[in-house]
């Protein structure tokens, strides 16, 4: 995913949200209000971002900030019922978060470490 692979979902959620004109309001007064806010951060952003933005794609944690963003309009968008491409889980959306490899190193580590207990009391 490069960032004008995302620019372009956003751009297609704006014209599925409120229409090309931007006035067309085809979500909720809330959704449309608040997406509009979001575009015009995300607007800025892009225009702001820097190559290795574009080379480290979702891996960039602002890049993941905003595909999250992203996430959380199109969710809502199709809970209100608009009709939106099906834009494709990028490849640092699949990496879990450091959170989630912390908690699975220290079981790992706990795993070995009572393994290693264990096999130690077992030779006295």
């Amino acid at each position: 995913m490069t960032l004008a692979d995302l620019n372009a979902a956003w751009q297609r959620m704006r014209t599925a949200f409120i229409g090309r004109s931007g006035f067309d309001e085809n979500v909720p007064a809330e959704l449309a209000s608040r997406f509009t806010q979001t575009l015009a951060g995300w607007d800025i952003w892009y225009a702001e971002a820097g190559p290795l933005s574009d080379v480290l794609g979702s891996a960039d944690p602002e890049v993941l900030g905003w595909l999250k963003r992203y996430r959380d309009l199109e969710l809502d968008g199709r809970r209100a019922g608009v009709k939106l491409p099906l834009f494709q889980e990028t490849a640092g959306e699949m990496i879990p978060s450091f959170g989630e490899v912390g908690a699975a190193l220290v079981a790992i580590g706990a795993l070995v470490a009572g393994a290693w207990w264990l096999k130690r009391k077992n030779r006295r």
